[in-house]
């Protein structure tokens, strides 16, 4: 008769709805772009056999809509949603992953002007992007974010 050894079972929790201010979502140099978000947040940390993590996974849910907004000149602002939604995944390596619908802004009269969605690879010694997997117009660059917030 084998006995297999089983894994740790994994440690998760959920935290009360949570509102967040002034976020520092972007560095446009003369003004940085803020957002203000209701959320609902999760995580679980997964163990080996021997209780050593091997994965720390983080989920936020953006309830409703995000305010963006330039923190010089706040009435450039824009809403953010709905949808807004990130999974963080850690892993002991250095290997950081973010997935999920992270930013959508949509302009009245104009449609969707910025969206960032899909999956980066970040390597967390260095936070080079290793690998970007769908439509990306905020994470390594954030160009088109200023402009539209007036820079």
């Amino acid at each position: 008769m084998s006995v297999t050894a089983l894994a740790v079972p994994p440690y998760k929790e959920t935290l009360p709805t949570q509102q967040y201010l002034g976020y520092p979502a972007a560095d446009c140099g003369a003004f940085d772009i803020l957002v203000d978000f209701t959320y609902e947040y999760n995580f679980k940390v997964y163990f080996d056999k021997d209780g050593n993590w091997t994965k720390y996974v983080e989920r936020i849910r953006v309830v409703g809509n995000s305010l963006w907004y330039n923190s010089v000149n706040p009435e450039i602002s824009f809403l953010g949603g709905p949808g807004e939604n990130e999974t963080y995944t850690w892993y002991p390596d250095g290997r950081y992953i973010i997935s999920g619908l992270s930013v959508k802004i949509t302009v009245p009269g104009s449609g969707l002007m910025i969206l960032e969605t899909g999956r980066t690879v970040f390597d967390t010694a260095t936070w080079e992007i290793l690998v970007q997997s769908g439509p990306s117009d905020f994470y390594g660059d954030t160009t088109a974010l200023c402009e539209l917030f007036g820079g």
